[in-house]
């Protein structure tokens, strides 16, 4: 459009009326308008049933509204009914990006302006309708909050209101949504009174979700709109089809709503009905259970000196406490006012309440890591011992956290200051101790604790696990497992080192199976070797972790365990021999010939890195590889091998597979010729001196070798 220049801001808008009423005079001034043929062309040019053609129109019709000359237009000569009606409900919902361009909400105006009305909508019997969605409906509906917030919902439900003027039917969309439903939640006083006079039902409820505009002026914040429907006869008891009251709402609210409560709760008293301040929704919540999730202090403290009752419980049996208990931060403010409040009402909180699932607060406490709030429990008097449905203590549930934050420390050292005993040895229904779980977690410090407390280490869980079982796992370093005897030595306690789980294996057994040398050297200096058997294939089914390198763990790891057990007496046959074997298999520690003719280690990377990796002082990765097996076996240990693969220094190489899978060829060599002799013997019937075999054995690699060992096994079995 183009406009004399001349024409200052302020005298358009005396001109054209800025949006406001028409002058005739003022229409020679623009001649024909241009805009006006614009606008009638606009609704041909769209399909009506698609939504996203219709936003676009908004957006062409913006420009030609905003600064509308003139007199306003008949609509009805533009646009049928309908269609007006639909880009009034687009423009209820409508979004830009523009921050500073409402257009949606300028369209409203511009209809407005118009002076355009919503008709009578009658039946075929003649009669209306109140079963018609609206816009009003929309825009009370809009679930964009942010958007909402930027064009003031209630603004643009009140501008709405001058469009859909007509009392005379409670339009209801298809959940049950009525005019006077809008009213309320966005806060129209002068359309609820209107209503109200014309004698509308006040307690009328959306069919979906059972609320009255009490409950949805409440939800809305709306505490003005609140007051005058209960001043008009609301009833503040109705519930909705979640179970929830007004006060309900109230309470549950982010902000800490006491005014508003207090007028509930006032008004309740003095104009309708008394309000109930225990109802409870659909989950057993009463009002001041929400007040507590939210941290509502004031509502709280309001529920109970008006006689709410701290120790009902919801549908899972939690009370307030239980709930308050639960939250990880320790509020002292609703605490105190909990106690306090109850004292004044002379109803004493029931501090050891349980739950449908036998928890009491104190477990909740304990299980939310919360600190100040089990101290606070404790010395109120609870059941420090008390278990739940699982059979587990308050030290059961603080043993199965993934991490130690130094609540056992304080829970117990509260129970001692208060003169009580923890039993410290109580099993739950799987005969899990404290100690099993801290130990299942990984908890080195809280197992010292508990074990400096007294824990029993002898005994089993339903598995037949003892505390030692558990500790014969990788995870666990051998100075851990060291300590562990020492401090049992300290209480003079004797470990049972020879004790079976429920399928037969001895800790011993699984400090072999689990590859742990260090390990093994600790059991077997405390006499484990007497009752030991090698354990058989089955108890390798389980594949280790899977880690970088795996194959050279498996290898050295092996080899260190077969060395310490030697070393202590035990005497390993061809069948320990051949389930090692197969535990190589399985991890596929056998290097085919080609991959080891490669010149892998020629690398320049690869030779300039490997001479600065150290395996023992004077012996670098690069002098290793360059060594022949025997040579090997006679300058590295199995220990060597551990703990250059414990360093996890083949990271840092270009081809560091092929470099482990060449040491573990490399390292396994000594025990593969040994147990392959006499099988290879055997094999050719003794048809040569047993010289010849070794010199056989020479030109084949490890995987030969096992197939050896393999086949006479089958054979003689």
């Amino acid at each position: 459009m183009s406009l004399n220049t001349d024409i200052s801001y302020e005298s358009f808008n005396g001109v054209c009326g800025g949006g406001g009423q028409y002058d005739p005079r003022d229409v020679g001034y623009f001649g024909k308008c241009p805009e006006l043929e614009k606008l009638k062309s606009l609704p041909e040019q769209i399909n009506w049933e698609i939504e996203r053609e219709r936003y676009h129109l908004l957006e062409k019709l913006y420009p030609l509204i905003i600064y509308w000359p003139g007199q306003f237009p008949d609509l009805q000569e533009i646009f049928q009914e309908e269609q007006i009606e639909r880009l009034l409900s687009d423009s209820a919902s409508y979004e830009c990006k523009d921050r500073n361009s409402y257009r949606g909400e300028r369209f409203i105006d511009f209809v407005i302006n118009t002076g355009y009305k919503d008709k009578l909508h009658v039946g075929k019997d003649g009669k209306p309708s109140s079963h018609r969605p609206t816009p009003v409906h929309r825009a009370a509906r809009r679930e964009h909050r942010a958007y909402c917030d930027r064009l003031e919902c209630t603004a643009i439900v009140s501008k709405l209101f001058k469009i859909y003027d007509r009392f005379d039917v409670n339009y209801a969309d298809e959940s049950g949504l009525t005019h006077l439903h809008a009213a309320c939640m966005s806060g129209c006083y002068d359309v609820i009174e209107t209503f109200l006079k014309l004698g509308y039902d006040i307690n009328c409820i959306v069919t979906e979700t059972g609320d009255t505009p009490l409950h949805l002026a409440v939800s809305h914040q709306k505490e003005g709109v609140a007051e005058m429907l209960l001043k008009n006869g609301a009833d503040p008891n109705l519930t909705n089809a979640k179970g929830l009251t007004s006060l309900h709402n109230v309470c549950r609210a982010e902000r800490d709503n006491y005014n508003f409560a207090k007028m509930l709760l006032d008004l309740g008293q003095s104009v309708c009905k008394p309000v109930q301040v225990d109802a409870r929704d659909e989950f057993g919540n009463t009002p001041l259970h929400l007040a507590a999730m939210k941290k509502n202090t004031k509502v709280v403290r309001l529920l109970l000196t008006h006689g709410a009752n701290p120790n009902l419980a919801d549908s899972q049996g939690f009370t307030l406490l239980h709930t308050i208990s639960s939250q990880p931060m320790f509020d002292g403010h609703l605490v105190k006012t909990l106690f306090e409040c109850s004292r004044e009402n002379h109803r004493p909180v029931w501090i050891d309440a349980r739950d449908k699932y036998d928890l009491t607060p104190l477990h909740m406490a304990v299980h939310s890591g919360n600190l100040m709030m089990t101290n606070f429990l404790l010395r109120s008097g609870v059941d420090a011992n008390s278990v739940n449905a699982m059979g587990k203590t308050a030290l059961h549930i603080i043993c199965d956290k993934v991490y130690d934050n130094g609540l056992a420390r304080e829970f117990l050292k509260t129970n001692d200051d208060l003169g009580r005993t923890v039993l410290v040895d109580i099993q739950d229904k799987g005969g899990n101790t404290p100690l099993h779980l801290a130990l299942s977690r990984n908890l080195r410090g809280l197992v010292q604790l508990l074990l400096r407390r007294g824990a029993n280490s002898n005994l089993a869980n339903d598995k037949g696990l003892t505390p030692l079982h558990l500790i014969c796992d990788p995870k666990f370093d051998s100075e851990f497992v060291k300590s562990f005897f020492e401090i049992n030595d300290y209480n003079h306690q004797l470990v049972q080192i020879h004790a079976k789980d429920n399928l037969g294996r001895t800790p011993l057994q699984l400090a072999v199976k689990n590859l742990l040398p260090d390990v093994v050297d600790l059991l077997l200096d405390r006499g484990a070797l007497s009752s030991f058997v090698f354990p058989s294939e089955s108890h390798f089914d389980e594949r280790f972790r899977s880690a970088y390198n795996i194959e050279l763990r498996v290898a050295s790891g092996a080899m260190a365990v077969v060395e310490r057990l030697e070393k202590k007496g035990y005497d390993l046959d061809q069948s320990d021999a051949l389930t090692i074997m197969k535990l190589f298999s399985k991890h596929r520690l056998f290097k085919k010939p080609n991959d080891l003719d490669e010149r892998w280690y020629d690398n320049e990377r690869f030779a300039r890195k490997s001479k600065w990796m150290i395996i023992k002082p004077g012996i670098s990765l690069h002098d290793l590889i360059q060594l022949r097996p025997e040579e090997a076996a006679r300058q590295i240990t199995y220990t060597d091998y551990c703990n250059f693969e414990r360093s996890e220094k083949l990271r840092e190489l270009p081809g560091g597979y092929i470099c482990a899978m060449h040491l573990c060829e490399k390292l396994l060599r000594r025990f593969f010729r040994r147990w392959a002799v006499y099988p290879c013997w055997e094999l050719i019937h003794h048809r040569l001196p047993l010289e010849c075999c070794d010199m056989i054995i020479d030109n084949l690699m490890n995987e030969d070798l096992w197939h050896i060992c393999l086949a006479v096994a089958g054979k003689s079995s």
